[in-house]
């Protein structure tokens, strides 16, 4: 069985550069019998195709396995480090995605760029019986979920997430993510929801113009409904900044903490991904009060079938 299959790299270039890029995102909750998800790329003439993602999974733990696929898919954009892999004409690829228990899931986030021939089809494809081979290759497409979240999304002209901070001045009001819905290509399906698969530039413009060394903090106020994680990379990290799972409208939750020197004026740079299995919109602020730090274990995010 078959789920949506998309194709990409078909833009029409001029020599020497590349095709236009494709990111797929993929998150599945098992239902039923234990089966066999893989992604599958196929083209009808040769081609060579970088791979450059996470595939996290499957596991019954839905906020692990999202925010950990947020933090691997930002850390692989952070190191460029990704794969080549050859296409022969005709003949599918399979990058497996794992045999799925029920209610065990499985998200993965790829960047495909064709970079020779093409163009490529991308699908997602499940067969009940592990050890069978690929079904056949244009078999019909599952039935729909009730989200109607399948579709094709343009991830051109984000818009970055940007708060401004000056000690002495008012504090700004906090910013809403995980609610761009940008609309979907594909007829008669929804616009997405939760900005899941999208990286969001951030921008935070401190100031400290007093005479004293100054902390600023970096906060989030979930929509309390479900409960959320939250993922960021700051430039100049090692590592993910991974917030743990909170569910309080009301309660500013810590993120980071920034020291700014005796008149220093510093712009904190970095991205943002919403986590799969969390719930959004959430709101983002700057405080020189100290928000409540967020202890592990603090909710359980339902699963976002």
């Amino acid at each position: 069985m078959f789920s949506r299959t998309v194709r990409f790299g078909n833009t029409p270039r001029p020599s020497g550069i590349a095709h236009t890029p494709a990111r797929a995102f993929v998150y599945h909750v098992a239902d039923g019998a234990a089966r066999r998800f893989s992604l599958v790329l196929r083209s009808p003439t040769l081609a060579h195709v970088q791979l450059l993602g996470s595939i996290v999974g499957p596991s019954p733990a839905y906020t692990y396995v999202g925010q950990q696929s947020s933090a691997r898919f930002l850390l692989a954009r952070a190191s460029q480090e990704s794969v080549i892999v050859t296409l022969a004409a005709g003949v599918p690829y399979e990058l497996p995605l794992g045999t799925l228990n029920p209610g065990d899931l499985v998200e993965a986030i790829e960047d495909l760029r064709v970079l020779d021939g093409g163009p490529v089809a991308l699908a997602v494809v499940a067969r009940s019986d592990p050890s069978a081979p690929l079904p056949a290759i244009d078999g019909p497409e599952l039935a729909d979920d009730t989200h109607g979240r399948r579709g094709t999304f343009a991830l051109t002209s984000i818009p970055p997430i940007e708060l401004a901070f000056a000690f002495g001045s008012t504090e700004p009001a906090p910013v809403q993510v995980g609610d761009l819905a940008l609309p979907n290509l594909r007829a008669g399906g929804r616009p997405l929801s939760g900005d899941y698969g999208i990286v969001r530039p951030l921008a935070l413009h401190l100031s400290n113009p007093t005479p004293n060394a100054q902390n600023v903090y970096l906060y989030e106020l979930t929509n309390g409904s479900a409960g959320a994680t939250a993922t960021f990379w700051f430039a100049g990290d090692p590592a993910a900044t991974l917030v743990p799972c909170v569910d309080d409208a009301n309660q500013p939750h810590l993120i980071a903490t920034f020291a700014l020197a005796v008149g220093e004026m510093r712009t904190v740079r970095g991205t943002f991904m919403t986590d799969g299995a969390s719930s959004y919109p959430l709101r983002l602020g700057l405080t020189a009060t100290p928000p409540s730090p967020v202890a592990g274990g603090g909710c359980t995010a339902a699963p976002a079938r």
